[in-house]
């Protein structure tokens, strides 16, 4: 019998790997509608513990490996990933229980899971194939589903937009389309499949995903498709025997498709300026914070608290045209992954990343598997210039999956040393096991202890503290919101001073106005009136086109008898152009003008 045991744990190897690619891959069809915020955070618990299963049985069906190969790749992403734990120990508000930090340790998990799951064995090759019509499934049935929400036969989570998916905005689908139109395009130009109906299948699904993503509205997507397409086609065997045969032609053809680039940005910059304009004032506004700190950055997770009050003071301090006060939006991150980057993790770590991305595609074999790889990742590095890949886990899943396979099958391995002591690789084996197996019990219970937290919010009659022991708001706190909830119900229960240090924490993380409010409210019971001035002052600069925060501030002066500075206020609301009508503006301007007329005020 012992003679078939490598047969059958290889078999149940390939079992495993296949299941849990398509369980990772279904992501974007997975939310939580038991916990709040279900789609975004349903995502993230999901991501965790699927990946915390799947390299448990991982390391269990690997047990008889004599060796562990190291490669330079695995020693750069050893440092990267040792920089981000110290950097996030040391500058991050969250500590090591926060969602987002565990997602992120799940993408570089992501890249050894599926690097091991496929090799240049035949029966791997199976598997990417495989996976490549999985992709193309999914992709289609997202499809589908916006097709039924564009034609109202279902009705979309997203209240502001009809046609998500199951996405939380078009964009998020918009990308997702980017990914199945590439599947599509290699189908058709680098496999080309020769039966009639899958090709007739393919031309379907085609023009279905190219009409969801025109829907989307997202011109990064479609940027980041035409990137994508043109990667595909000029790695072909053909087109690189061109370019090192004809030099001048290939000079002349890449400075028109240049000028083409350009112009098509121009002409999409036209459409919609002021989305433009946005991203360029938060460059404009994060820029000076990385000044600050240019080498280390200001704390993995930091970007909204250390952005919004930089962006306050950019506000408050001076005034500011109107061209920049009507795009000045509420963002919790920089719509540019680049500037995320050095914003948090600094311009070291942002050198570590290129190092390592540099390593993991130098010299790559170019092969059908590869091209389409390379696709992918060209692609989504270009559309990190115009929104964020970083925080939108499905994109990542295909972007981590996508230098898996040019890793594998892009013949650039640096091997490094060999792991071979089996005592060694044993106490590995165990230190994975164990740490997963808690990584994976301790999502069960954050997911049970956001269930419960989701009960008390819906159940007014209930306490956190009588729901959720100390254990459960032990797991769930990181979150802002959460944090500031729960300390809200501690400064009613008279534990004043825990109660407002916890909100503190929380608007220090996360600078939501609707916070700022309440805390502002609560100083001023309190008679903190330079707190109270603080908060209503941060959330004028913080949404600078928006009356509301100025009219909050307006009756604040007035009702501490600051007459200077009711006046000045007053003044602004007058001034202020309109963004979009509404019977609120109105109201707002008709209390600020009489408020000067009883003041003498002309």
């Amino acid at each position: 019998m012992s003679k078939y045991n490598p047969y059958l744990a290889k078999n149940l190897s390939h079992v495993i790997d296949s299941l849990f690619i398509i369980l990772v891959l279904a992501l974007p069809f997975i939310s939580y509608s038991f916990i709040l915020n279900s789609n975004k955070i349903g995502k993230e618990l999901y991501l965790v513990t699927v990946v915390s299963l799947w390299i448990v049985f991982k390391t269990v069906c690997t047990i008889k490996n004599k060796a562990l190969k190291i490669y330079a790749v695995d020693v750069v992403m050893l440092l990267f990933y040792l920089y981000l734990v110290v950097h996030y120990f040391l500058f991050s508000f969250y500590t090591f229980l926060y969602d987002q930090f565990w997602v992120f340790t799940c993408y570089i998990l992501l890249f050894y899971l599926f690097r091991w799951s496929y090799d240049k064995e035949q029966e791997k090759k199976i598997l990417f194939n495989r996976t490549i019509y999985l992709i193309w499934c999914y992709c289609f049935v997202q499809s589908i589903a916006a097709l039924l929400q564009n034609f109202d036969f279902i009705n979309s989570d997203n209240k502001y937009f009809k046609t998500v998916g199951t996405f939380i905005n078009p964009n998020f689908l918009g990308v997702y389309m980017v990914v199945g139109l590439l599947v599509l395009l290699y189908q058709i130009l680098v496999v080309q499949e020769k039966k009639i109906v899958v090709k007739v299948a393919l031309l379907l699904s085609f023009f279905s995903m190219l009409y969801i993503l025109y829907l989307t509205e997202s011109r990064a997507s479609w940027i980041s498709l035409i990137i994508g397409f043109l990667v595909l086609i000029f790695t072909s065997q053909n087109c690189v025997y061109f370019f090192k045969a004809n030099k001048r032609k290939t000079i002349i053809l890449f400075a028109i498709i240049s000028i083409a680039v350009f112009t098509s940005l121009y002409l999409l910059y036209q459409l919609n300026k002021d989305s433009v304009d946005g991203r360029t004032l938060i460059r404009k506004i994060a820029v000076l914070d990385m000044q600050k700190n240019p080498f280390f950055g200001n704390g993995i997770f930091n970007f909204d608290g250390v952005y919004n009050d930089s962006k306050a003071l950019y506000f408050t301090e001076n005034q500011r045209p109107w061209k920049e006060v009507k795009v000045a939006d509420y963002v919790s991150n920089a719509l540019n992954d680049y500037i995320q980057i050095v914003f948090e993790i600094g311009l070291l770590g942002f050198v570590l990343l290129g190092v390592l991305l540099f390593i993991m595609v130098r010299k790559i074999e170019l092969n059908p598997r590869t091209r389409f790889a390379l696709a992918i990742v060209v692609a989504f590095v270009f559309l990190g210039l115009f929104t964020s890949v970083l925080y939108n886990p499905t994109a990542m899943v295909f972007m981590v999956w996508a230098l898996s396979i040019l890793f594998v099958y892009g013949d650039n391995k640096t091997q490094v040393f060999i792991i071979a002591n089996n005592r060694t690789l044993n106490v590995l084996r165990g230190i994975i096991i164990f740490a997963f197996l808690s990584i994976g019990v301790l999502f069960v219970l954050k997911t049970k202890s956001l269930r419960d937290f989701k009960t008390v919010i819906e159940d007014r009659s209930q306490k956190f503290y009588y729901k959720l022991s100390n254990n459960d708001m032990l797991f769930i706190k990181d979150d802002a919101f959460v944090e500031f909830k729960l300390g809200f119900e501690k400064y009613t229960d008279q534990e004043i001073d825990k109660g407002i240090g916890m909100m503190e924490n929380s608007v220090k993380k996360s600078k939501i106005p609707e916070a700022n409010i309440i805390l502002a409210n609560i100083y001023t019971t309190q008679k903190d009136f330079i707190r109270t001035e603080q908060l209503l002052v941060a959330n004028v600069g913080i949404e600078p086109f928006r009356f509301e925060p100025r009219a909050n501030l307006l009756h604040f002066y007035i009702q501490t008898n600051q007459k200077a500075k009711s006046i000045k206020i007053a003044e602004k609301i007058m001034n202020l152009p309109v963004k979009i009508k509404s019977n609120k503006i109105d109201i707002y301007k008709q209390e600020a003008e009489e408020y000067l007329i009883k003041n003498n005020f002309p």
